[in-house]
């Protein structure tokens, strides 16, 4: 069965959708009735998934300065590579 990526995900209680391929690294929209994450999927995996954690946490926690959101993006990043995430191919 071909695993399919998330197009909508509830991130502190607010529906997202997820645009993948976008030509911005990673970028969330927080404002207004529609909250969008857009992810570039065409970087390598390990960009991915700091990307996907780092704009996670922007719509989670939208005051959280960049400086702290790169660095626990980054500490989650590394724990979850280290344990063997990855995305799987075709996905």
């Amino acid at each position: 069965m071909k695993r399919t990526r998330p197009r909508i995900m509830v991130i502190g209680g607010v529906e997202h959708e997820i645009i993948y391929a976008s030509e911005f690294d990673g970028f969330v929209t927080n404002g207004g009735k529609e909250r969008t994450i857009f992810i570039n999927d065409l970087r390598g995996p390990r960009t991915v998934l700091d990307t996907g954690i780092h704009e996670a946490l922007h719509a989670s926690e939208p005051r959280m300065t960049e400086k702290r959101v790169v660095r626990i993006a980054k500490n989650v990043r590394n724990l979850l590579w280290k344990m063997g995430y990855r995305r799987p191919k075709g996905a």
